[in-house]
């Protein structure tokens, strides 16, 4: 009886599937301070005995998915053994091991290194597991901006302040150099992301199961800020 030896991601798991997912099945059977070396003759060794016809493609793969980790911050550089062959799990790398997905590490990689300067609590609620207030924070700055540029009062909030400012028939950041149609759009924009992003997060609890979506709400947040920057008191998407 010929014995066949175990690997983990199996052979057919690095033949099939994606290099995020192989990585995440490596995750989880690492102990605290795995030795990519010794894991990768092991692999070797497994593949050769079993005789698999590929065995060199397999070893790339598995290299793959470990440049994955090592590039997503999963895993590290030994904290005492910089110069040794032996890493050490991330605490991001436990997370994301004991989650068993990776979807929140993706999610945050939506967010842009030069995110707008006033997201920053956005970012850091995000990146500290709170999409939600994630989500508030980010839109809570476009109502800021809002009142701040068109000199509203404290008690005008939401998609009022939003209609007010940019009002199309003359709104104090309404930019009358574009065609009526087109202010009325940015007046529903502004609008619609407060109505639907902000006001929500401000009475009840909004449970975001895909931070991806949360992710991409603080972008659009992002681009509403950007458009206020852009026309110094009008959303500047008028030619010049």
């Amino acid at each position: 009886m010929t014995m066949s030896f175990s690997t983990t991601p199996t052979a057919e798991q690095l033949r099939t599937l994606p290099t995020a997912d192989l990585g995440l099945i490596m995750l989880k059977s690492f102990q605290d301070h795995p030795n990519p070396n010794s894991i990768l003759r092991g692999h070797e060794q497994a593949h050769s005995q079993n005789g698999e016809p590929d065995a060199d493609f397999l070893m790339q793969r598995f290299s793959d998915a470990w440049a994955w980790l090592v590039a997503n911050g999963l895993v590290g550089p030994h904290h005492r053994n910089t110069s040794s062959d032996w890493f050490r799990v991330t605490q991001r790398g436990r997370q994301v091991g004991e989650a068993g997905s990776a979807r929140e590490l993706l999610a945050e990689q939506r967010l842009p290194d030069d995110l707008h300067p006033d997201l920053g609590e956005a970012r850091s609620q995000f990146c500290g597991g709170n999409p939600e207030i994630a989500v508030f924070a980010a839109m809570r700055q476009v109502e800021v901006r809002l009142r701040d540029q068109s000199g509203a009062g404290n008690e005008m909030i939401g998609v009022p302040l939003a209609r007010y400012a940019l009002r199309a028939d003359g709104g104090p950041l309404s930019d009358q150099r574009l065609e009526a149609g087109e202010r009325e759009a940015i007046s529903h924009l502004f609008a619609g992301a407060l109505g639907a992003f902000k006001n929500p997060t401000s009475h009840r609890v909004v449970d975001f199961d895909d931070p991806a979506v949360a992710a991409d709400i603080v972008l659009l947040a992002d681009l509403l800020l950007r458009l206020l920057d852009r026309g110094g008191g009008t959303t500047g998407l008028a030619e010049d």
